[in-house]
Order: structure tokens, then sequence, then C-alpha cells
């Protein structure tokens, strides 16, 4: 390895290969010798390899790790006992890695063939020796011709990584398709809530909250204070870095003198917390494009994609505080003008993103400008730098059904936060349909962020006396703004005529399932039951309380990380 890599560069994808038969010896017929023979080829070379491959991979950031295993490691047929029980510790294997790296920028994946002509049984034969009865006629064969007709079955997609065909495309076609193994479809990363992140809007340690509290308006903060909260985010990076955690996001704002979000430059402020933590992502929840040019984001975000190893999630909003949109100098009172703005941003966006080069002629941008340069008409533009980790990945928070149609459509992935359970199922039903018009097959959840309060005690009760002045606080900020995402038992949004029009109360974030408190062993129940809703879900976000201090924050996600992230991880 130390010499392929010397000789021609960094490792990029890692294929375990390596397998014999075992003769297809019983247990009762198989020696321990044997059995030791192919467990040590079979599965521990798959787990010496992959050490050695994330020994190249994990420094820099990327790569991909293709397991060989076999139907027989999902059925319990086409072998014999040793070879069987290697092939499902390849799986098994391959699922614990998928969840572990998969933050940490290494995909890893397995294949599980059927049966293929291949010389594997004359192999093994060879290399077992005498000892063995004569496999030549033993098992199930197909000719390679059969295995190429049409109708042969390609290995799934898993979600979080990538069809092996799209990683080795010299390979399509060959023996890396399933064989006649006709069960349920499974996902060797499993069909599971697997992503655990965190949304820190921001807020400064806040004194004398609730209800009763502080009115927000009152607030007003010195810049020393204010800046407390950039230290607060290493910390809690840090934190969420040590426990497994997948991301944490933050949200742009400006003029935020009453402490509640204080961060105006999320690539920046990702860029730095990547010097900080080893694998936590870092998402922007969300750069505020009608405040920023579209080509200084895209330069800005390219730059932090290279610094930091693709560990900066780009994300994108219309905004909502008119202080700030309205004082940059772009619309926030007329939203259709908001709304053609960010659009035609969005075009500029992408072309800087996918194009070596470019022009555009819209409304607000004329790009590049129509002058000489050296002696030449200037006609196109190149970006530099450009993402090297593309497609970028790109996420909007849907905070309208408005805005379906058009992320839907385009590959961009949804954020729901802190959304009842009914206006939470609208929104991935209609992501899904909306995104099946443009072609895109998704599994119901697939490409959505589910974004949730939290609060852990010993019971309901507990936690959510303990979570209200920190819930109430919230509100007190968020509900004018319309950031009350609840629905009656007829289905009708609140504020909507003949529906509650109130500030809602924990009791009521309780009941819409857009908080979760109480025992761990409860939390997970709940979880586990939007996952049989929403077999595509992978993503969790957990939202940190405006008013709850930082300590008693970094306390529930220790224990979330102790007690219930354990039960997404690695189960079939």
């Amino acid at each position: 390895m130390t010499g392929g890599v010397a000789a021609l560069g960094p490792l990029e994808i890692m294929v375990n290969n390596a397998g014999i038969l075992d003769g297809y010896f019983n247990v009762d017929e198989m020696d321990e010798a044997l059995w030791r023979r192919v467990i040590d080829i079979d599965l521990t070379g798959v787990f010496l390899g992959s050490k050695r491959a994330l020994a190249e991979m994990l420094p820099r950031g990327r790569g991909r790790i293709v397991n060989m295993a076999s139907v027989a490691g999902l059925n319990g047929t086409g072998g014999g006992a040793a070879y069987i029980a290697a092939k499902h510790g390849v799986v098994g294997l391959t699922r614990q890695m998928a969840v572990v790296y998969s933050s940490r920028g290494v995909t890893i994946n397995a294949v599980c063939p059927g049966p293929i002509l291949t010389d594997l049984r004359r192999h093994s034969q060879a290399i077992l020796g005498p000892g063995v009865p004569d496999m030549s006629g033993r098992g199930v064969a197909v000719n390679d011709e059969q295995v190429r007709e049409p109708g042969a079955r390609r290995p799934s997609r898993h979600r979080g990584g990538h069809r092996v065909g799209r990683l080795l495309p010299r390979l399509r076609g060959g023996g890396l398709h399933h064989g006649p193994f006709h069960g349920r479809r499974r996902r060797l990363e499993g069909e599971m809530i697997t992503k655990f992140s965190v949304l820190y809007v921001g807020q400064i340690e806040l004194e004398n909250v609730g209800l009763s509290g502080t009115p927000a308006n009152d607030r007003r903060y010195s810049n020393e204070r204010l800046a407390e909260a950039f230290q607060t985010s290493k910390e809690v990076a840090q934190h969420m870095d040590e426990l497994g955690y997948y991301a944490l996001w933050t949200a742009e704002h400006h003029f935020q003198h009453e402490g509640y979000e204080v961060f105006p430059n999320l690539i920046l402020l990702g860029t730095w917390l990547a010097t900080q933590t080893k694998r936590l992502k870092l998402g922007c929840a969300f750069n505020v494009l009608p405040m920023w040019h579209p080509i200084r984001l895209a330069e800005d975000y390219a730059q932090a994609d290279i610094m930091t190893g693709g560990r900066v999630i780009m994300g994108v909003g219309r905004g909502y505080h008119t202080r700030e949109v309205e004082t940059f100098g772009a619309p926030m009172l007329d939203n259709k003008a908001n709304q053609e703005l960010f659009e035609e941003q969005m075009e500029v966006l992408l072309k800087c993103f996918n194009e070596e080069s470019w022009s555009h002629r819209g409304k607000h941008y004329t790009i590049p400008a129509p002058v000489e340069y050296r002696g030449y008409p200037l006609k196109e533009i190149t970006v530099v730098p450009r993402p090297l980790n593309l497609p970028v990945e790109i996420w909007q928070p849907i905070a309208s059904g408005k805005t379906l149609p058009y992320i839907a459509s385009r590959g961009i992935k949804g954020m729901v936060t802190l959304n009842g359970e009914r206006i939470f199922d609208q929104v991935v039903r209609t992501y899904q349909s909306e995104a099946a018009k443009a072609g895109r097959t998704l599994a119901l959840g697939e490409d959505i962020c589910w974004g949730v309060g939290l609060y852990l005690a010993d019971s309901v009760e507990e936690a959510v006396t303990r979570v209200e002045p920190y819930h109430d606080e919230r509100y007190k900020w968020f509900a004018p703004f319309g950031f009350v995402r609840y629905a009656d038992e007829e289905g009708r949004s609140w504020g909507m005529p003949g529906a509650p029009a109130r500030v809602p109360s924990i009791r009521d974030g309780v009941a819409q399932k857009a908080w979760l408190c109480g025992p761990p062993r409860l939390v997970i129940e709940q979880i586990r039951e939007f996952e049989a809703r929403y077999p595509g879900l992978e993503h969790m976000m957990i939202h940190w309380a405006e008013g709850m201090p930082p300590k008693e924050f970094k306390e529930q996600l220790s224990w979330f990380a102790r007690d219930v992230m354990p039960a997404f991880a690695g189960r079939p």
C-alpha cells in the first residue's frame, strides 16, 4: 500500500475482494483449522484491508471502501458454515463502519452478488488443499453471459452512500450484480436515522428566561457578551465531535443586540470550527442569499470546502428579518421580489459551482460586465476556485409549501424544524411527490432533515417542567415571525380560521411531537415511530432551545449520545 500511494498518489477507493470457499462443510463436518482459515481470509482480510485504507483516507477526510460480501451474507445459503458466517460478518462490519465513518468523509458499501461463474472454486480448492471435497460441482453456477443479461439485478443504492457502478464505472455490468436473492431490499447502511445533528442559532447565555422573564425587545447586550457565543460554539462543537454527532448547524443573522442569533458569517465560522474539531461537519442553516452577492458566496464556500476537506455543508435561505434583509438593500417586505431575486441568485450560484466558464444575463445580474479586458471583449468568466467536492450538497429550510416544488425539483435538500407531526407529514409527502415530477425517485423522507426539540429526564413531567422556560423563551422571540408550525386535529395550521392562534406551550409541542421529552426509552420509541413512517429519513437534528444554558445543553447531548444514539447504530 505504501509503495502504491507513493507511486500513484492518494488512495481514493479500496475494494476488499479476497475470499475463498469452505468446501460447503456444515458445522458438524468442519474442523477448527478450516474454520479459522476461511474466517481469516474472508472476514479478517476485509477488516485488515479496511483498517489500512482508513489510515490513508481519514486524514484526508475522503475515500470509498467497497467490501465484497455475498447473498450468502444475507440469507444463509450458498456455502458452508464458515463461508456464510464470514460473509454475514462482512455485512455487519460494513454496516458498523458506514455508521461510524460517513461523518468523516469515507463511505463504506458492500456488494452482495449471487452465484457467478468465476475461478473461486478452483482457487479455493488449491488454497485449502486435498483435505476438502471437490467443489467443482457444488453450489449453483451461472455463466458470465447470464450475469450480463438486462434482467440481472444491480446493486441497491444505499442511502448516504453511492451505487457501486458509479464508484467503479469500468466494472459496471460485470460480477457486481446481485444474484437471485428475492428477499426484502436491504441497505447495508441500514433503513434508519443514522445522522444526529444539532441546530445552534447563536444565542448567548440568557438570564431571566421564560414567559414572565425579560421581554425579548428589552434585551440588549455589550459586544463582549455577544462575542461569548463564539467560544460557546467551539466548546459545543468539540463536545459533539467527541460524542460522535454528525453536524453542528448554525444560523446567519445580523444586528441582533438582543442576543438570540449573533453569527453573521457561517462559512467563516464553520471553517474555524473545523480547525477546532476532528470529524464534525459544520452546516450553514442558512446563508441568507439575498444579503450576498452569489459569486462571493460561491467563492467563500469553495475555499471552505477545499480548506476543510468537505466538512462545511452549504445551506441557503431567503431570510425573514426585515431589519437584516432590507438594510442590506434586498427586498423582504415584498415577498414576490424577494423570491425573484433569490431564484436568480441561485441560478448564478449553481453556475459558479458546476460550470467551467459561463455568463449570465438576468434582471438583477449581468455577468461578466460588458467590458474590454486585456485587449479582448469579456464574454465569460471562470470562478476560481470551485469546490472540490461536487456536486455541492445544498440544504434549504422549508417554511411553507410554496418552497417545495422549487427545491425538490432541483435536488436541494429540505430542513424541517419544530413542525407538528401533521405538518411534517404533509411536507415530506409533498417533497417526495414534487421530486418525482422532476424525475427524482426518492424514498419517503429521503433528502429531508427532521428537526425536533429535546429534553431528557426520568419522566415526561420532569422533562416538561425543566425545559418549559427555555421553550417559552424561544417562542417569545420567534412566534412573531410566524414560526409556529402546528396543526389542529382537523389538519388546519395554527393561525387559520378555527385553529389555535396563540403562542404554543411546551405541552402543545409534546402533543404535536415537535418536542421529544422524557426518559431515553420513550424518546427511542418516538424516533423509531418516525423511522417506520419515513423509511428514507436519515437525518435528525436537535434544536437547542434558546433559553437553555450551554452547560445544561451539553449534559443533554451527553445523555442522548450515551442512551439514545446507540439504539440507532449498527442495526440490521
